[in-house]
């Protein structure tokens, strides 16, 4: 089905939740998984203010920030920030738009429902699948959905972490991230 002004989306794309086991260790989802754990601590989710994804620079072209929004009596989601390698990927700018907008309603609704299993449970999301989009099909991806908390009271944010399942980062920049991951995960 082709949505005005967007790719066409395909129905039925196999979309696995996976643990982060199952990331590889230098792939943007698990070496960002590290850091949101580091800021995480002991509280049920981070801070936004003690997330910096400036700490984490290698990271930033393929993260997304999802915020959440009241509007008509419902919580609704908006895309804040689109990195520059989910913009190349996807082949669109998300920034500003809807969760959802352009798709098609199952799809739309997929991506909601997940979204809102993050808010409801504080714990991160992991995922493998096809991109959804008919165009761009080929490319397998690894996601990660990550909340964080702007008042320390509600899930008013999530960090959205995707990239090609090939992709691999730079060891030497995240030291301190593959060093939790190693004590989270246990050493290989």
């Amino acid at each position: 089905m082709r949505c005005a002004g967007m790719y066409e989306l395909r129905l039925g794309v196999p979309h696995t939740e996976i643990p982060l086991e199952a990331v590889p260790k230098l792939h943007p989802v698990s070496l960002f998984s590290n850091f949101w754990f580091e800021c995480k601590g002991d509280a049920p989710v981070p801070l936004r203010q003690t997330l910096d994804p400036f700490k984490v620079p290698t990271i930033l072209p393929w993260l997304i920030l999802l915020e959440a929004y009241e509007a008509d009596g419902q919580t609704q989601f908006r895309y804040r920030l689109t990195g520059t390698g989910c913009r190349e990927m996807i082949g669109s700018d998300y920034t500003g738009k809807r969760l959802g907008e352009g798709f098609t309603p199952d799809a739309a609704e997929a991506r909601v429902r997940e979204v809102q299993k993050v808010m409801s449970t504080g714990e991160a999301v992991y995922s493998s699948h096809p991109m959804p989009l008919a165009e761009r099909s080929f490319i397998n991806v690894f996601r990660g959905i990550f909340p964080v908390s702007l008042t320390g009271e509600n899930i008013d944010q999530m960090f959205i972490v995707m990239a090609q399942e090939d992709k691999r980062l730079n060891p030497f920049r995240h030291s301190a991230s593959l060093a939790a991951q190693s004590l989270r995960l246990g050493a290989d």
